[in-house]
């Protein structure tokens, strides 16, 4: 009998833990290797805990170019331009934009919504064969407008995504409070969509179970604390070079170290697509107006979700901004956001379980997924998707390292 083929999995975020999972269920022999102590405590831990299935819009928009010169001044405190001035990220820049007209912006839209419906069959079929616990909640999710225009142009995409078959329709500003009567406190409703098949969960807590599920039934290791300094290409074989001297070598390499794996590729003359976009996100204890749906408010590009006795509220895109840390001037436009938008919904004064983290961004808004060479390959890019796209990627993952198992 041949023996399993070897895979090292590198980071143990949720698309780290998704492609895991995957590999040790398609006969890979798993080991993870991980800078953190355990899984999902990067990106993955304070994100806004959305499985946007239907919300898959792309970053890239006719919407997002017409902004620009009004977000590269800082004059926009959701999103702010802080890309560097190096010949990567203008190429990303560059690509960025020529995906910003309108024929690139549905094709990609589309495409992540297709991997996002993956994403969903693949999670069901998770959840009927291991019933874990992650908080999983099926609360539905409502994209607010203050506007007529910008709700009309919503509704154009929506029409669009509909016909492919995403789940969503349009409701007026009263029939959006009927769904969620917490909307009653949020000044200029203009009207809303409302997708009832989304859900919620703890996204940190469903890598950890993927992992333990991988070790479990298909004998998976996991590694944590060891921080990946370099990769070696063998060609029939990789090796994973750490810090702490030790190497690790495996049939199959796949990169999933989120926007790190360009630091970690580019030596082998790789250069991928990815930028850090980061993001911030805390948690108030809520109050009786807090809205049990999950929210997405589309002007101020905040997200709140409803965790039982707190509310969190995850918001702010600075793309480019890599640095570790966050900044409280930025955690406060988010807070000031949530404050304005709901403000009866929690005590804001109490706010704590302050975080910043990173997503790795394409031009396109979809991850790359695919192999770099016969023995290395990554799972990348999936912006702040990672959490909905996970479980699809890891699939489409399996598939293209299928004729090397």
């Amino acid at each position: 009998m041949a023996r399993a083929k070897n895979v090292i999995v590198v980071g143990a975020g949720i698309v780290g833990a998704a492609s895991a999972f995957a590999l040790g269920k398609a006969g890979w022999k798993v080991r993870i290797i991980e800078e953190a102590k355990g899984p999902g405590l990067g990106a993955s831990f304070g994100n806004g805990r959305q499985l946007s299935y239907s919300y898959t819009n792309a970053l890239a928009s006719p919407a997002i170019l017409r902004e620009l010169p009004r977000l590269a001044c800082g004059k926009d405190d959701a999103f702010r331009m802080a890309l560097p001035f190096t010949f990567s990220s203008m190429i990303w820049l560059t690509r960025f934009l020529r995906n910003c007209a309108a024929h690139r912006s549905t094709h990609n839209t589309l495409s992540a919504l297709a991997l996002a419906e993956k994403s969903r069959c693949e999670m069901e079929s998770l959840l009927t064969q291991f019933p874990i616990d992650f908080e999983h909640k099926r609360a539905g999710k409502l994209t607010v407008f203050q506007t007529d225009k910008a709700f009309r142009v919503a509704q154009k995409l929506m029409q669009t995504k509909v016909s492919a078959g995403s789940n969503q329709k349009p409701l007026t500003a009263e029939e959006a409070i009927e769904v969620e009567p917490a909307l009653a406190q949020y000044a200029k409703l203009a009207g809303a969509i409302y997708a009832p098949g989304d859900s919620t969960g703890n996204c940190s807590l469903f890598a950890e179970s993927l992992i333990d599920l991988a070790c479990e039934k298909f004998g998976a290791e996991f590694h944590g604390g060891v921080r990946a300094s370099s990769i070696e290409d063998y060609g029939k074989t990789a090796g994973l070079v750490c810090d702490d001297g030790a190497v690790y070598e495996a049939d199959q390499l796949v990169v999933c170290a989120g926007h790190y794996s360009h630091r970690l590729l580019e030596p082998l003359g790789y250069r991928l697509p990815v930028v850090a976009m980061k993001g911030y996100s805390f948690t108030a204890p809520k109050s009786a107006l807090a809205p049990k749906v999950s929210v997405t408010d589309s002007s101020r590009r905040i997200v709140l979700t409803d965790l039982g006795d707190r509310l969190l509220v995850a918001g702010a895109a600075d793309l480019g901004d890599d640095r570790s840390g966050y900044s409280m001037t930025r955690m406060g436009s988010v807070l000031n956001a949530a404050r304005t938008a709901f403000p009866d919904a929690a005590d804001y004064s109490c706010a704590g379980e302050f975080w910043a983290g990173h997503r790795p961004l394409t031009p396109n808004s979809l991850p790359v997924t695919k192999r770099l060479s016969h023995s290395v390959a990554v799972n990348t890019g999936h912006g702040m998707l990672g959490w909905t796209l996970a479980m699809g990627s890891a699939a489409v993952l399996t598939e293209v390292l299928k004729d090397t198992l």
